[in-house]
């Protein structure tokens, strides 16, 4: 499959160390702006989800990364032609 002929798409799962509610709200905010979605909240961590293109993931987590990732998984990139062309 060609890149500029196919939609590629991936999910990202992130758990961050949020333990104070300032950093809940800064990771929801970065979240929103990558629209990405908040999947689960504890008092100390918060995860999130996140699909799309992996230059997108990656942005979203380099942001992230100094709240301290306590965890993270990536599917592989799952791809699919564009218009009525079919594999």
């Amino acid at each position: 499959m060609k890149p500029d002929q196919t939609i590629r798409r991936q999910l990202a799962l992130v758990k961050i160390h949020a333990p104070t509610e300032q950093d809940k709200s800064e990771i929801i905010q970065y979240t929103n702006i990558f629209r990405g979605k908040v999947a689960d909240v504890t008092p100390k961590t918060i995860t999130v989800e996140i699909t799309g293109k992996p230059d997108k993931i990656n942005a979203l987590i380099d942001l992230l990364r100094p709240y301290g990732i306590k965890e993270m998984t990536k599917t592989g990139i799952t791809a699919i032609t564009r218009g009525q062309k079919t594999l």
